[in-house]
């Protein structure tokens, strides 16, 4: 199906053009009449295609009469051609009468002019969109010729070229109109232009974009300056600008909270001045160790002044507290470890600390040395001073201390030297009297032992002599190996008549060991005895203290045992 006023191809179910929004009229299909046999020239097949036939003349066309035999063919022997561009058939015009269809279907050829250019249009079959309903007519065996006449624009080679189906009066069609450029690519160019639409505000909105960021750039940039130069709150101003070209920017918030500390950090630092000039040590420090531990968790280069204020701060209160303790300190390593958190400050105060410090090594190092020096303590004494030259190595005085360290240091080595020689010598000399003493000694016991083995063999003949006088009944002679004491106890009578019942005495065994000087002599017995009921040996254990008196060895005590 095509559209009547643009002739655009459109689906069989459309209601309305797609081009142009004409409506639609659908064409129902005709009862199909028996077709009429018509005779076509010979002259109109061999015109050639896309050429429009001019018009002839009435007066001067012939009327070609149909024979009998053409009568009798039946329509479909028509020589028809079906549009190669086209898929879908036209409706069939209605059938006409037979009279009014030959006289308007017949087509008149001027087959003795030549072909013109321009067509000439038939304005008695003007094209229509509907067909018209045409007045019945009786039915005739005359043959009818198709109407040829071509319309507006159309070449009778199109004309010749179409049929329509048997019964629908005609044997051509009115040509549909050629669709425009625009009808044709109307939707490309529609997609095209929306295409550069679109791709033109994208650019627009992106060159829009990136002036506002090269804007919103140029005031952190701006802002950042102010604050390396301290002005926070110029810089917080231009960061607030730039917040409102780009409010989605978390780094211009992340700058302004950085910007703020630092504004926050620099009334801190005042304050901290203020009481480092007032001498509140413990306050300043405690407030710089807050300040630091939150200057510490930002590291926004924006804060980077803040940070070396708080240094420079810190460097002061490390130098009072050193005055402090350079006052106080009266021992060289602590100063010494002074001196180490002082640190290497390239700045006049830090300087001048340094010397003072220096100075104070060596006034307490030569005192300590000093002190050493006196008690002798010669190395400890240059151990402090070499200690002091490592921080003051062109100091006189420490120079010259050393030198007396090391002068009174080789004095006390050879008074050392010619002490030890002499203690050398006075060892020898007691070493040579120990030697003749332990001789001496060794030569008296000697003799005092053979003095003892002596004694002790003195002692046990005298105790064998005192038995053997018993067994032989000398009372009287044992009675004079008794001595003075025992004597004096016991006299002899009354010894005597102890041992009259002994007939005789056996010396078992004897032994001897010395006892305070004296002899003590064991001895073992076995006595023959009289008794009432006869003659008995007894034996007995007697211990005896034998000793010198008046150079003579006499039994001075003794007690014995029976032993069975």
């Amino acid at each position: 199906m095509y559209c009547t006023k643009c002739g655009a191809k459109q689906p069989e179910d459309a209601a309305y053009c797609a081009a142009c929004g004409t409506r639609l009229i659908k064409q129902e299909p005709q009862p199909a009449a028996p077709p009429a046999p018509t005779q076509v020239q010979a002259a109109t097949e061999s015109t050639p295609e896309r050429t429009a036939q001019p018009t002839p003349d009435p007066a001067l066309q012939p009327v070609s009469k149909p024979t009998p035999e053409s009568a009798e063919q039946p329509a479909a022997s028509e020589p028809t051609s079906q549009p190669t561009s086209r898929s879908t058939p036209e409706p069939a015009a209605p059938p006409v009468s037979a009279p009014a269809a030959q006289a308007a279907s017949e087509p008149t050829l001027n087959l003795g002019s030549p072909p013109s250019s321009e067509p000439v249009l038939n304005p008695a079959a003007p094209p229509s969109s509907e067909p018209a309903p045409a007045p019945a007519a009786p039915p005739s065996s005359a043959p009818r010729l198709e109407s040829m006449q071509p319309t507006a624009g159309e070449l009778p080679s199109v004309l010749l070229t179409r049929s329509d189906p048997p019964g629908s009066g005609s044997g051509y069609r009115y040509p549909e109109p050629k669709p425009t450029f625009a009808a044709r690519y109307g939707s490309l160019l529609a997609l095209l232009s929306l295409i550069v639409l679109v791709a033109g505000g994208w650019y627009g909105w992106n060159q829009y974009r990136a002036g506002i960021d090269r804007q919103a750039a140029q005031l952190e940039a701006l802002a950042g300056e102010l604050a390396r130069g301290g002005d926070y709150s110029a810089a917080l101003d231009r960061l607030a600008e730039a917040a409102e070209l780009r409010p989605e920017d978390a780094s211009i918030a992340a700058d302004a909270e950085s910007l703020h500390a630092a504004l926050r950090a620099q009334g801190e630092l005042e304050q901290v001045a203020a009481r480092l000039d007032g001498g509140d040590l413990e306050a300043s420090e405690q407030s710089l160790n807050e300040l630091e531990a939150e200057l510490g968790t930002r590291p926004s280069e924006l804060l980077q002044r803040e940070r070396d204020a708080a240094a420079a701060q810190r460097g002061r209160l490390e130098l009072l507290r050193a005055e402090q303790q350079l006052e106080a300190s009266d021992d060289a390593e602590a100063l010494i470890t002074l001196l180490g958190g002082v640190g290497e400050a390239d700045t006049a105060e830090a300087r001048d600390m340094r010397e003072r410090i220096v100075d104070k090594i060596v006034s307490v190092s030569s005192a300590q040395a000093e002190s050493m020096l006196r008690e002798h303590n010669y190395s400890s004494a240059a151990a402090i001073v070499e200690t002091a030259l490592g921080y003051a190595s062109a100091n006189t005085a420490l120079l010259e201390l050393n030198g007396r360290i090391e002068t009174e240091e080789r004095a006390a080595e050879e008074r050392r030297e010619a002490d030890k020689a002499e203690a050398e010598e006075q060892r020898r000399a007691e070493e040579e009297a120990r030697v003749a003493a332990e001789a001496a000694a060794q030569a008296a016991a000697e003799n005092q032992a053979a003095q003892q083995a002596a004694a002790q063999d003195q002692a046990e003949y005298t105790v064998q002599a005192f038995y053997d006088e018993l067994s032989g009944w000398n009372y009287g002679g044992a009675y004079a190996l008794l001595g003075s004491r025992w004597q004096k106890g016991t006299g002899y009578a009354d010894f005597a008549n102890g041992y009259t019942n002994t007939l005789s005495v056996v010396i078992n065994s004897i032994d001897s060991a010395p006892v305070d000087g004296n002899t003590e002599v064991t001895i073992f017995i076995t006595a023959e005895e009289i008794t009432d009921a006869g003659t008995v040996y007894s034996t007995y254990r007697s211990v005896y203290q034998v000793g010198y008196e008046n150079g003579i060895m006499k039994i001075l005590s003794g007690k014995g045992e029976k032993l069975s």
